[in-house]
């Protein structure tokens, strides 16, 4: 931080017909980083990285994830609204998901946890 000098970098292997676009805000837990993005042409991708000079891929999820909504996370949890208007939990040891149910018709928000 003083010099200015990277501490880690992490290219995101993306493989889809638009380039990825982070809109929410990536969420840091411990030494974990969850971030969600999209392309803008309906592909999401979310990803958990174990932080250290060399970060390691933990899980990447690419259905059901949000987009512009940022998750929140409590108790060994990561809960989101995407989009799409679904509500989720998820494990954020291993991206499971434990439950989904529509709550909106779409959402675009950020989370709150409450």
């Amino acid at each position: 931080p003083d010099t200015g000098a990277v501490n880690w970098n992490w290219d995101w292997d993306w493989r889809g017909g638009m380039a990825l676009r982070t809109v929410g805000s990536p969420l840091l837990v411990g030494d974990v980083l969850f971030a969600a993005a999209g392309d803008g042409g309906g592909s999401r991708s979310m990803v958990a990285l174990k932080l250290d000079s060399k970060p390691k891929l933990l899980w990447e999820k690419r259905k059901g994830t949000p987009y512009v909504p940022t998750p929140v996370a409590l108790g060994g949890h990561l809960y989101w609204v995407g989009d799409d208007g679904v509500a989720a939990c998820a494990k954020q040891a291993t991206g499971e998901v434990v439950w989904s149910e529509r709550a909106f018709s779409k959402a675009v928000s950020a989370s709150l946890l409450i």
